[in-house]
C-alpha cells in the first residue's frame, strides 16, 4: 500500500506540472521498483517535461522493456531521440505509434515536422524552447490501484504480439508479412553508382557484391532477423558503397527492433564480435556470465562480463556493461542481451535486458 500511495501521489503531481516534486519523490525509490511499468514512466514523462533528457531516455527505456507499444511511452523516446538530432530514430518510435492509432495528432505532427526540417539543428533550438512539448506524453497518466494485476496481462500479451509476427512467418511462409519500413529494404532501380572508392573503408566491394549484400539485409529484415539485417547494414556502412547505398541501408535500420528473451534470435559469439567489433556495431548478443567490479551510480550500472565463465569453467572473454535501469547485479553468474557498442574505446555492450542465472551445482 504505501508503494501504490506513492506513485498516486506522484502521478498527481506529475498532472499539476510539479515535474521537480516527482523527480524528488521517485528517484531516491528507483531500485524499489524495478520492475513497474508506471513507476518508469511517470518518472521519465516528468524527466522530460524537466528538460532532462538523459533521465527521460533512462527511465522511458525501461518502461518500454517492461511494456512494449505504450503510446505514451513512444512519443516521448521519439522526443528525446529529436532533441539529439537522431530523426531516423524519432520517426521508426511515431511510425509504431500510427500503426496502432493512426489518428495519433502528436506522432502525425512529429513526421510532418521531420519532413520539412532540413537543418537537425533546428529540433535542439526547438528543445530548448519548449516547441517539442507539443510532441510530448499526455500528463493526463493515472494509477489505478488494479494496474499491478493488469499489467501482467499487459506484458504477456505485448510478448505474444511481439512474437506474432515470428511466428506467423514460420508457420505460413508463402504469407510474407509486411512490415514498416518494408519500402528501404530494396534498393532503387539501377541507374545510380553503388560503389565509390574515395575516402577509408574496410571492405572493398563491387556492384554485384554491393547488391546482394543489401538483398541480405533485406531479407532478413523482411523475415523479422534484424540482428543479421544490421550486420549486413554494418558490412555496407564499413566498405566502398556509394553515399546514396549507405543511406538507404541507414534508413532500413531505423525501423529495426531491439529484442527480448523470447523474441531474440541469431545470435553472435564473444569470438566473432572481438574480432570484428565494427561489423556488429548495433547487434545485440545474448551472452551469460559471471559478472565483477559491479558499480553503481545514481544514473546506471556497470560491471565486466566474464563471458562464458557461468560455471566457472572456461573464460570466453571480458566485456564492459552498462545497464540505465535497476537490476540485481550482485557478483555472480547471469545472462544478458545487451546492444553492442564499438568506438574508439573499444568494445562493450549496453544491457537490456537481464536475469540472474542459478549458480552451477558443485560451484
Amino acid at each position: 500500500m504505501p508503494r501504490q500511495r506513492t506513485l498516486v501521489k506522484a502521478s498527481r503531481l506529475l498532472r499539476a506540472k510539479r515535474f521537480a516534486e516527482v523527480i524528488s519523490l521517485l528517484e531516491p525509490q528507483v531500485f524499489l521498483y524495478r520492475e513497474n511499468f508506471s513507476f518508469y514512466y511517470v518518472l521519465g514523462v516528468a524527466c522530460l517535461y524537466a528538460g532532462d533528457f538523459g533521465g527521460a531516455y533512462s527511465y522511458l527505456q525501461r518502461a518500454q522493456q517492461l511494456n512494449h507499444g505504450h503510446p505514451g511511452v513512444l512519443q516521448g523516446l521519439a522526443a528525446v531521440h529529436l532533441r539529439r538530432r537522431e530523426a531516423p530514430e524519432a520517426l521508426r518510435y511515431w511510425l509504431k505509434v500510427l500503426d496502432e492509432d493512426p489518428r495519433n495528432h502528436p506522432a502525425r505532427r512529429g513526421l510532418e515536422l521531420v519532413r520539412r526540417t532540413t537543418d537537425p539543428g533546428d529540433f535542439v533550438a526547438m528543445a530548448e524552447s519548449g516547441r517539442l512539448r507539443r510532441f510530448y506524453p499526455s500528463l493526463g497518466f493515472r494509477f489505478p490501484l488494479w494496474t499491478v494485476p493488469v499489467a501482467v496481462v499487459i506484458i504477456v500479451a505485448a510478448v505474444t504480439i511481439l512474437s506474432w509476427p515470428t511466428i506467423r512467418a514460420r508457420l505460413s511462409p508463402g504469407d510474407v508479412p509486411v512490415r514498416s519500413g518494408s519500402e528501404f529494404a530494396e534498393l532503387d532501380e539501377a541507374g545510380d553508382e553503388l560503389t565509390d572508392f574515395a575516402g577509408e573503408y574496410r571492405y572493398v566491394m563491387n556492384d554485384d557484391e554491393i547488391e546482394r549484400t543489401f538483398q541480405r539485409a533485406g531479407a532478413y529484415f523482411n523475415d523479422f532477423r534484424d540482428n543479421l539485417a544490421q550486420r549486413e547494414v554494418n558490412r555496407l556502412l564499413q566498405s566502398n558503397a556509394s553515399a546514396l547505398v549507405k543511406e538507404r541501408a541507414r534508413l532500413l535500420s531505423a525501423y529495426f527492433e531491439p529484442p527480448t528473451f523470447v523474441t531474440f534470435r541469431d545470435n553472435f559469439t564473444y569470438r566473432d564480435v572481438s574480432a570484428e567489433p565494427w561489423l556488429y556495431d548495433g547487434c545485440y548478443v545474448k551472452w551469460s556470465g559471471q559478472t565483477s567490479n559491479v558499480r553503481i551510480t545514481d544514473d546506471e550500472i556497470t560491471f565486466t562480463l566474464l563471458v562464458g565463465y557461468e560455471d566457472q569453467r572456461v573464460l570466453e572473454g571480458t566485456v564492459a556493461v552498462r545497464l540505465t535501469f535497476a537490476a540485481d547485479v550482485r557478483s555472480g553468474p547471469v545472462e544478458l542481451i545487451g546492444r553492442v557498442d564499438h568506438d574508439t574505446g573499444g568494445l562493450s555492450v549496453e544491457a537490456t535486458s537481464i536475469r540472474r542465472l542459478a549458480p552451477a551445482s558443485g560451484s
